[in-house]
């Protein structure tokens, strides 16, 4: 009896530490208040890095399952060979949507990506950039990786961005900026 009841502690504990893995990275949304605009948002996001380009459903995939762990840093990583996704979650409380910008200010990164995963899963692709785009192609034109977007009234949102800064210093600051202010 005194086996079955290590087993069963055992088995609890694994079994909480592995509903962890996914509760970990259910951060409390950052909530979006015109007021508090600009805001930095490095220390509110979670990054991650893998050796392998992936999909957005690869990493949110990967993430969900614990495969990709957060990183230490959230805003410089040093020298990298690898790729970042970041994600962050936005919730508008207010009764008006807000028309907002994530300013990526860093302009040496080869690829951005930024996606929004809808509340019914679906994915839309807000923007891309970087310096293996032409200029002129970019989403938005502008030294800096800037994303314009809209967050509806009463919503709260995930979004996800994907850094390619292989073979060099990473670093990545984050700020949201209201479109009118940018």
């Amino acid at each position: 009896m005194h086996t079955k009841t290590k087993l069963y502690s055992l088995f609890s504990i694994l079994l909480l530490l592995s509903s962890g893995v996914t509760k970990a990275y259910d951060k409390q949304p950052i909530v979006i208040d015109s007021g508090i605009l600009p805001l930095r948002i490095n220390q509110q996001v979670f990054a991650f890095e893998t050796e392998d380009k992936l999909s957005l459903q690869q990493a949110i995939e990967s993430i969900r399952q614990g495969d990709l762990k957060p990183t230490k840093s959230k805003s410089s990583k040093g020298f990298s060979q690898n790729y970042f996704w970041i994600h962050f979650t936005l919730s508008n409380s207010d009764s008006n949507m807000i028309n907002l910008v994530l300013d990526l200010d860093n302009p040496h990164i080869d690829q951005v990506l930024f996606y929004k995963q809808n509340t019914n899963s679906s994915i839309e692709k807000l923007g891309f950039g970087g310096d293996k785009t032409k200029f002129y192609e970019r989403s938005e034109i502008n030294r800096r990786y800037i994303f314009s977007f809209v967050l509806n009234s009463n919503e709260t949102a995930n979004y996800y961005l994907m850094v390619d800064k292989r073979n060099a210093s990473v670093s990545f600051p984050l700020k949201i900026w209201k479109q009118n202010d940018f």
